[in-house]
């Protein structure tokens, strides 16, 4: 029986269970799921990150975009003094919002949440 330099068979280590080193790397750590990272800017504004997706409303008869991230855009935008519902729900009146957010900021007012105006929402 050919043995190495630890002792062991060749056919012992061939059945053995794969040694966990990293079991962070098995269970895909970096996917979409990984929590965005706040740069120093962020943290000193209170700012959380930006969500990885522009925020838009695509027109009547297309599906509204819908999500915790919407939600929270919507409560610091009625804390800045808008009227605006906060349902998670980013439909024509979130888009209206937007744009006249953007218009104060100087961005250009196309009415979607992107980095830029995610920044200007918490200036």
């Amino acid at each position: 029986m050919n043995q190495d330099v630890m002792g062991t068979s060749a056919a012992a280590t061939e059945y053995a269970a794969p040694v966990q080193w990293a079991p962070w790397l098995q269970r895909g750590l970096g996917g979409k799921h990984r929590r965005p990272r706040r740069s120093v800017v962020q943290m000193i504004k209170g700012m959380p990150p930006f969500p990885r997706r522009t925020l838009k409303y695509q027109g009547p008869g297309m599906p509204l975009m819908r999500g915790m991230d919407v939600e929270r855009w919507q409560r610091q935008m009625c804390k800045k003094g808008y009227t605006l519902n906060v349902d998670g729900w980013f439909g024509p009146r979130s888009s209206k919002v937007a744009k006249s957010l953007q218009r104060r900021a100087g961005l250009a007012d196309d009415g979607e949440i992107d980095a830029w105006t995610w920044a200007a929402t918490w200036d």
